[in-house]
């Protein structure tokens, strides 16, 4: 990614603080998927993600939140907890988004988590209430340090618009493949409403050519991004299912490691 192309990335990361902002309870997962979904169209920006993410053991995490109250079984139980974040600056943004991304693929409703863990007396604990003190809380803030954290990391980065050498016979190649035929078999196969059966077949059509540039012995990376990467995001946007985002996030993965395996011709 060359400085143009940086500044053009973060202007367009900038923008979706619109939407944070103005996020209600209903609205609250797509819009945190439409976050994290555009960091993942870029394959530098979404490989410094997942080296954060895996920072932070996210089982642990949610395992002594658990540990901090019962079953909600009555006004007794409700009550804001102290939540157990990280004192490291950097394990600390990685278990925000860890948990982020959990609200934006369904793992965990925003609802039922702000009134069991940030429930607040006098104040407003309806749907909207709560997204709102999620996004004031956790979100805004994991934005912004987001952004700083990924600044420096883009700037370092190679330009996108290279052209590299994919290996047909690596592991890496094999798993990528793999990965998209079984996400593409299960969206053709899908029925849930949630996404217009024009958009699906866009997607399958973007898919399927995405396949057919990673068979090409050289491929140009802006394709690969513009079209592969574009479409699996688009699927935790468009198509919050949890099997198909998690399918979609593992491909996206597997796509990467092609791409960070490739050699120049």
């Amino acid at each position: 990614m060359n400085e143009e192309e940086r500044r053009a990335y973060l202007s367009g990361y900038d923008f979706l603080v619109i939407d944070l902002r103005g996020a209600n309870g209903a609205d609250l997962p797509r819009v945190l998927g439409r976050w994290l979904g555009y960091v993942d169209t870029n394959p530098e920006a979404a490989e410094a993600l997942s080296v954060l993410e895996a920072r932070a053991d996210m089982a642990a995490w949610l395992a002594a939140l658990e540990a901090t109250v019962g079953p909600l079984e009555g006004s007794g139980t409700f009550g804001a907890v102290d939540l157990p974040w990280s004192f490291d600056p950097t394990t600390y943004l990685a278990e925000r988004i860890g948990l982020l991304r959990r609200f934006a693929r369904g793992e965990l409703k925003p609802h039922d988590f702000g009134v069991r863990f940030m429930y607040e007396r006098g104040g407003s604990n309806s749907a909207d209430g709560v997204a709102q003190r999620i996004v004031a809380k956790i979100a805004e803030p994991a934005f912004r340090e987001l952004r700083e954290w990924l600044r420096p990391r883009l700037t370092a980065a190679p330009a996108s618009d290279r052209v590299v050498r994919i290996d047909h016979n690596s592991a890496e190649y094999a798993e990528a493949i793999a990965k998209l035929d079984e996400l593409t078999e299960v969206l053709r196969g899908s029925n849930s409403s949630s996404l217009d059966p024009e958009e699906k077949g866009r997607i399958v059509v973007e898919l399927d050519a995405g396949r057919q540039l990673l068979a090409a012995p050289r491929v140009r990376l802006t394709a690969v991004r513009v079209v592969l990467i574009g479409a699996l995001s688009a699927l935790s946007l468009l198509f919050p299912d949890f099997g198909v985002n998690v399918l979609a996030s593992a491909a996206m993965l597997a796509v990467q490691a092609v791409i960070r395996s490739g050699r120049e011709p």
